[in-house]
């Protein structure tokens, strides 16, 4: 295998295993998912971003597959603006994973955040 072609390999695994984590967590689910604790929903959060950044890279290469060209400047510039939001959106969970890991650990504190938890990840999404 060419190693040029080999990014886009694990680029395909990503998606894949991201799409299995998010099945398994979803599908042998006892409870309701906004009842779980905070730990485990911030791995579906980051599982969430993850498959959405393979997705869109993925979605760019068969671009190039397909039109056997690289994309013209404009659909360029709209993938790279939602690859480079979604990195901002992993990079802002992560942060609250770490402040959720701190607080838990050095402050023996829990970081409850109640009914508004749904909202939490819209505006991850959208920042």
């Amino acid at each position: 295998m060419q190693k040029k072609y080999l990014i886009h390999k694990y680029l395909s695994i990503s998606a894949i295993v991201s799409f299995i984590v998010l099945i398994y967590l979803f599908r042998f689910n006892e409870n309701g998912f906004w009842k779980r604790p905070i730990a485990e929903q911030l791995v579906v959060y980051i599982d969430l971003s993850d498959f959405y950044i393979s997705s869109i890279h993925e979605s760019d290469h068969i671009y190039m597959v397909i039109a056997k060209a690289h994309p013209p400047d404009t659909i360029c510039s709209v993938y790279g603006m939602l690859v480079s939001q979604q990195m901002m959106c992993q990079s802002i969970i992560i942060l609250f994973t770490a402040f959720n890991a701190f607080m838990l650990v050095e402050r023996l504190k829990k970081i409850e955040l109640g009914s508004k938890d749904s909202l939490w990840l819209p505006f991850c999404f959208l920042c």
